[in-house]
């Protein structure tokens, strides 16, 4: 995707105007993701994966 200066500066903007709602739903969608992918990863998979994280 590529966007014009004026995109960008409306964007920015906008996430700023928002950044404490998104980090909400940023957490909640992690959650619900590990929630949902932890009863198909075995505890070596799992390690890995925080081993990436950081």
């Amino acid at each position: 995707m590529k966007l014009n200066k004026q995109e960008m500066v409306l964007l920015y903007a906008l996430l700023r105007k928002h950044e404490k709602e998104l980090e909400k739903e940023i957490y909640t969608l992690k959650y619900r993701l590990e929630k949902e992918l932890f009863n198909f990863l075995t505890i070596e998979e799992i390690q890995a994966l925080d081993n990436k994280a950081i």
